[in-house]
């Protein structure tokens, strides 16, 4: 007896089964890798957000604004002086300083601009919030005899940003927060309405809120709200 082979259309069809098999295979697996890759990414960002948030929360706690120095005039008393100050700083959100009262000179205790002057106008460019406070803004952060001076730098890296704290007084080297971001927008909320651009040096003069928008490369977004906690000393 004689044993038959496969038929070539046999064989043809069990090509194609196979090649299809193979194909299916193959993109199941990228699928499982793509997922994979964003699974990682998402984690990486939940992680880098929450970083962010405890580092700029813990921030906006330890604000320190300049003292008003009571000047004596030669009409009225003391009592009326510290009054008038004492007004001024419950009107949280204005601009105005005490009529018998000035802060210090000098740079700003609070201020949110380009890192360049130049790019005043240009609200793509690099941004800082410079801040004067109490301690860094660090869970493990060494305790200090006196305020310290820092900022939360937006830094361009090639098509990504970068959001980093960078100390100034004491210098020190920057702590990056987050990077590979798709944007970061940084405003001052105020009587009047949101400020990308703010400089303040008595409590009076801070903003009542400070936004942070922060987009990841995966789609992720952050829309935070911080209000200030503010404490008066000086900064030498």
């Amino acid at each position: 007896m004689t044993r038959r082979g496969f038929t070539m259309l046999e064989m043809s069809l069990a090509m194609v089964i196979g090649s299809m098999l193979v194909i299916t295979c193959f993109g199941l697996m990228r699928m499982i890798e793509d997922s994979e890759q964003y699974l990682a990414r998402s984690f990486d960002d939940v992680s880098d957000f929450s970083r962010c948030h405890r580092t700029i929360g813990r921030a906006m706690q330890s604000l320190v604004a300049a003292p008003i120095q009571l000047d004596d005039g030669p009409t009225g008393d003391a009592d009326d002086a510290l009054s008038g100050a004492r007004a001024d700083f419950r009107e949280r959100g204005g601009n105005s300083t005490s009529r018998r009262g000035s802060s210090e000179n000098g740079p700003p205790r609070f201020r949110m601009g380009p890192i360049d002057e130049e790019d005043l106008e240009n609200f793509e460019a690099p941004w800082r919030i410079e801040l004067v406070l109490t301690k860094a803004p660090f869970q493990y952060a060494v305790e200090t005899d006196r305020p310290v001076r820092g900022a939360f730098d937006k830094i361009a890296d090639g098509r990504d940003w970068t959001l980093q704290w960078t100390p100034i007084d004491p210098p020190g080297d920057p702590v990056v927060l987050a990077e590979g971001l798709a944007q970061v927008w940084f405003s001052a909320i105020q009587g009047t309405g949101p400020e990308a651009v703010l400089e303040a040096r008595q409590s009076n003069e801070f903003p009542r809120a400070v936004r942070v928008v922060i987009f990841a490369r995966s789609g992720a977004a952050v829309d935070w709200l911080f209000e200030p906690g503010i404490t008066t000393g000086d900064f030498n």
